[in-house]
Order: structure tokens, then sequence, then C-alpha cells
């Protein structure tokens, strides 16, 4: 013996140390998966026109129709 406690190296350290590797691992590529999905869902918001909007808007009943009708026109 050297004086050392080797249980890291020699024990349930190794497969430990996989593990929570891993979930890192998996976190971050949910992280840069939702990223990406955001920023495709906001580029096609983004590239709508008005009228497309006011349509979503009127739809979801977000806006009364005279109000769809107002804004139209405008």
């Amino acid at each position: 013996m050297d004086g050392y406690d080797n249980s890291i190296a020699t024990g349930y350290g190794y497969w430990v140390g996989w593990v929570v590797g891993l979930i890192v691992v998996i976190i971050i590529v949910i992280l840069v998966v939702r990223i990406i999905i955001q920023s495709r869902r906001y580029k096609r918001w983004k590239e709508k026109s008005a009228l497309d909007v006011l349509k979503i808007k009127y739809v979801r009943g977000q806006i009364s129709k005279a109000e769809f009708e107002k804004e139209k026109e405008s």
C-alpha cells in the first residue's frame, strides 16, 4: 500500500463518471435540438406577411371579425 485510496479508480468511480458524462451529453444534445427547432419556428413566423399573421390571429380567436376586417382594409 502506498497510502492512497484508489477506490474511485478501481471501483464504482468509472461507471459513475461515464453515466454523468452521458447525462451531460444528452442534455447538451437536447438543448441544441430545442434551439434549432425554435429558430426554425421563428424564421417561419418572421417570413409570414401581415395578412397571414392577421388571419392566424382571427382563426385563433385573438381578434374579432370586425377587428379583422378593419385591419384587413388598412
